[in-house]
């Protein structure tokens, strides 16, 4: 994986933007800034920073700090509530993304340590962090592994606390969009007042935010107009955007996918055949027609934070500073993705293809329509249903406790700091369909004793007695909702992500050499994360077979079709120790204001995965009052999450194209860990300058060049995605992809 960017920022100071351009932090005092442990501010660092004040990024986004951060272009292609997918994880959360490298490969801190994460992907969803105590937000858009540890491929994203307020502020808010949706409400309150005759500080906040999500691509104008790209990429089938998407295997009424002389067409009305209407052929899917498309569908998902901090610091004396703090805060979610889609059990007769094999003497079909089918032991039929979907919802509880000293010791600075934080999400998927109860369902038979159409397994199966027969045969949801509530249920997985923390660092001025005072600083750490998953269902029933026609039902089937997330424990340790040092090589000579060599090294012993070293090596050249030049090259790391190691296998229906047969539709497939994995290596080049001049107060230009090269880097290989099909079928089915068919 290599990524190779160009970034460029520019700032007045007469205007108030959240885009500040990197190293514009003047007006801050000379403080710790995030990419060194070294006493720095923002204009001094070889790495590119970018400092935003959290009152800049509330003034452009009113809404939340995280949508105030996507608009800056490194953090582009973070996710948030306008991303909707997966029904196993919590995808609509706030998840930053730097420079495009995945949630995954950038580290979130608060205050300069690290957060737990809140998503299987090891990232962190950053609504759960206190944001009226937030007084700025520092970013190094660059590898910092050597600094910072594990994850920091793509850079470090780290929220300040303001340690320092007094006083109290409120905040109060709505807004709506221009189509008098996705209204929103957020309100806060803070406060902070010396104690102990000023030896002492407390400060407390709680802050609520609300907003609504656009449920519905029909609530907007563009309505069924749905956008998509398809095509192979190839000069024969070139990418290309095409409008109205729909899939041309079936649509809202049902259809006879095959055999026989009905094969292809719809129902018109309950139990009756009629002629189904195509769209264009584009690449796959179809552009118009009756096929399905994703109605009913959420363009934004709802979203409710609640969040609540305290924090006590305290002067021991002139050289100590004790404090502890505490965090609680609920992060709420929820959008629907897709309608509800019929399609037969993983490993059934048609391994998990969109379709159900009906018996053409259902009692549902219309004599005509038994005509039409003719004499076959059996029908294909597909359907979807646009006014139940899918739907997906996310509860994140998240908790820490932290306590730590910092102390002046002669000329170093120390620091310490224990932590204990937990996290809990919450993920349901709604409206699956539960295996055994759709088959019972579906077997549609006459009851010889009163002539009522009921489910043939009522009449032998106590399991089923309560079983509702469906109709699906062109009705409508309406008249089949109980039958529908019968057989879907809600399917969840809890995660629980626990993390323990130890840190101690010292830093300071080593000696002075020839340029001036060499800076030097150590740390270590020690952390414990574990990750325990629950799983299951309030329907968590495995199919029965027994009275129940075999055209679909697999005996002791698991209980949902969708993914289910096996419940799983795992663990690891982390030790670290590195060294940090800022040397001057020149000072006031022809062309050189002065020139430093910034050097880290860090060695990491995961419990899971080994040993690995990083390190960084950086430049700083400031050539005059107003032109300084940098450049950066380090080795940085990503290792392995837990779920990453040890998920098991799970296995759901999920959308294909073959490239091979042609097939459009829903297979099934399979998903795991690995316990190898070793932690994934990045090599990172930055080179920039930065421009300040002069004659222009507050006025800064910075300009960097990025060159992010992962090696060994960890990710599924998806036999779904049409360019790892093309590396099997040129192999003529000698790659090793072609395993995963």
């Amino acid at each position: 994986m290599k990524l190779l960017t160009f970034s460029l920022s520019l700032v007045a100071a007469a205007v108030a933007t959240a885009t500040h351009a990197e190293d514009t932090s003047k007006a801050l005092e000379e403080v710790v800034v995030t990419g060194t442990h070294l006493i720095k501010n923002g204009d001094e660092l070889p790495t590119p920073v970018t400092v935003v004040s959290a009152q800049d990024l509330q003034t452009t986004t009113p809404t939340t700090i995280p949508d105030g951060l996507n608009k800056l272009p490194a953090l582009a292609l973070s996710r948030s509530a306008a991303n909707l997918n997966n029904p196993s994880d919590n995808f609509t959360g706030n998840f930053l993304n730097l420079r495009g490298l995945g949630v995954q490969r950038n580290l979130v801190l608060l205050d300069g340590h690290r957060v737990p994460p809140a998503s299987y992907t090891g990232a962190v969803d950053v609504n759960t962090l206190p944001e009226m105590m937030i007084e700025r937000v520092e970013i190094v858009t660059g590898g910092a592994s050597a600094v910072y540890g594990s994850d920091a491929v793509s850079g470090v994203v780290n929220y300040i606390l303001d340690k320092k307020f007094n006083g109290i502020k409120g905040s109060a808010q709505y807004g709506v969009s221009g189509q008098n949706d996705a209204k929103s409400y957020r309100a806060g309150v803070a406060f902070g007042t010396e104690v102990f005759g000023g030896r002492g500080h407390v400060e407390a906040s709680y802050e609520h935010f609300k907003q609504d999500g656009i449920s519905s691509k029909e609530d907007r104008p563009i309505g069924a107009a749905s956008y998509n790209v398809v095509g192979a990429g190839t000069q024969a089938d070139p990418y290309r955007i095409i409008r109205d998407v729909r899939n041309g295997a079936f649509g809202f009424n049902g259809s006879v996918l095959f055999p026989g002389p009905a094969s292809g067409l719809q129902f018109v009305s309950p139990g009756v055949l009629g002629p189904f209407t195509h769209g264009t052929s584009q690449g796959g899917a179809e552009s118009g027609g009756d096929g399905f498309y994703g109605k009913g569908s959420s363009i934004t998902a709802d979203q409710k934070t609640d969040q609540v901090f305290a924090r006590f610091d305290f002067d021991a004396s002139d050289n100590v500073k004790l404090y502890a703090q505490g965090n609680y805060a609920q992060s709420f979610n929820q959008n629907n993705f897709y309608p509800v889609l019929l399609f037969s059990r993983n490993g059934g007769p048609f391994n998990g293809a969109p379709i159900i094999l009906m018996d053409p003497a259902n009692p549902y079909l219309s004599a005509e329509s038994k005509a039409t089918l003719g004499a076959v032991p059996f029908f294909a039929f597909g359907r979807a249903f646009p006014e139940r979907q899918w739907g997906v919802q996310s509860q994140t509880t998240a908790w820490s406790a932290a306590a730590g000293l910092n102390a002046k010791l002669d000329r170093f600075s120390v620091g310490v700091h224990l932590s204990h934080s937990e996290t809990t999400v919450y993920n349901n998927f709604k409206n699956d369909l539960i295996n055994g109860r759709l088959y019972a369902a579906l077997d549609a038979v006459v009851n010889p004793a009163n002539g009522q159409i009921v489910c043939r397994a009522a009449l032998t199966n106590v399991k089923y007695k309560d079983c509702i027969p469906f109709n699906p045969f062109g009705t409508t949801v309406a008249s089949q909702s109980s039958s529908l509530d019968w057989m879907t249920g809600s399917n969840y997985n809890r995660p629980k992500f626990k993390l323990d923390d130890f840190e101690a660092s010292i830093a300071g001025p080593l000696f002075d050499n020839w340029a001036g005072p060499v800076q030097g600083a150590a740390s270590v750490a020690i952390r414990r994360q574990t990750m325990d998953v629950v799983a299951g269902s309030p329907a968590g029933e495995l199919a029965d077979c027994n009275g129940i026609s075999p055209l679909n039902c697999e005996q002791g089937a698991t209980p949902y079709i969708s993914n289910q997330v096996p419940p799983v424990s795992a663990s690891q340790t982390v030790s670290e120790g590195a060294l940090e040092a800022d040397i001057p090589l020149l000072r006031e000579k022809s062309m050189v204001k002065s020139l430093n060599l910034n050097l880290a090294a860090r060695y990491t012993h995961y419990s899971t995965s080994g040993s690995v070293e990083t390190w960084k090596a950086g430049l700083d050249w400031q050539a005059t009052d107003s032109l300084r030049f940098r450049a950066t090259r380090s080795r940085d790391i990503r290792a392995p999450s837990l779920f990453d190691l040890y998920q098991p296998i799970t296995t759901s229906g999920s959308g294909y194209t073959d490239l091979h047969t042609g097939f459009v539709g829903i297979a099934s497939t399979q998903f795991g860990g690995n316990p190898g994995l070793t932690p994934e290596k990045a090599d990172t080049l930055t080179a920039g300058f930065v421009f300040h001049p002069t004659s222009l107060p507050g006025f800064g230009l910075a300009v960097d060049y990025y060159n992010i090269k992962v090696k060994e880097a960890i990710s599924n290989i998806d036999g779904r995605q049409s360019n790892i099909q093309k590396i099997c079928e040129d192999s003529g089915g000698t790659s090793n992809f072609c395993s995963l068919y």
